[in-house]
């Protein structure tokens, strides 16, 4: 995307996705938030996020050097990170990107340490809590053919609990399209396969463009 034909202008990016153009792109004419405002960022699987890249990160794109501002579950390492981006490649992605966006707004990092459990009982945590963050990314999720009605019923339940609170709960639908985890090689079933929590009426299921 260039905004002018002589290729330097700070929105012509060929090979990357950066702030400004995720901004421009949605025009998004001012990325300062508040501090009335809170959001948090979901995580799991042996994901970290490093305070250093995410330094980093800011400094690059000439944001706020702004730290996030409560940090559950302890997932915080620069040391991980190196020894292997992989170990990171989730959580610093949606903490640098939802920071970006929503610049100066307080931050919370969560990461739930439940193997089995990792929607229904992280949801009923921040129930629980006095002060949630009143938007919450969720960029994780799972078919929901392989989610037991009940559990569902359970994580709704709840949901409406946040919803009532003024909690909003965005969650990715997914990264392979309608036909889910099946449109892989080698299977490349072609089925509809929804994932979960996406797919609960009470969240904001989101897409990419």
């Amino acid at each position: 995307i260039c905004t002018s034909s002589s290729g330097d202008d700070c929105y012509c990016i060929r090979s990357a996705t950066t702030p400004i153009l995720i901004s421009h792109q949605y025009n998004i004419l001012n990325n300062t938030g508040s501090h009335a405002a809170s959001q948090g960022l979901y995580a799991q699987l042996q994901q970290y996020f490093s305070p250093s890249d995410l330094l980093s990160f800011q400094q690059t794109f000439n944001l706020p050097n702004q730290p996030i501002s409560r940090n559950i579950g302890g997932f915080q390492s620069d040391s991980a990170c190196v020894a292997d981006f992989n170990n990171c490649v989730e959580a610093n992605l949606d903490v640098q990107y939802a920071m970006a966006v929503a610049q100066n707004v307080p931050t919370t990092f969560y990461y739930y340490n439940g193997s089995d459990d990792i929607f229904l009982g992280w949801i009923t945590d921040v129930v629980s809590m006095r002060d949630p963050p009143l938007v919450f990314s969720i960029s994780y999720g799972s078919p929901e053919d392989s989610v037991p009605p009940s559990y569902m019923a359970a994580f709704n339940i709840e949901a409406m609990k946040l919803s009532v609170r003024g909690v909003t709960l965005l969650t990715a639908s997914g990264d392979d399209g309608a036909m889910g985890h099946d449109g892989r090689p080698p299977s490349s079933k072609c089925r509809n396969v929804a994932d979960f929590p996406s797919s609960s009426q009470y969240v904001t299921s989101v897409g990419a463009t």
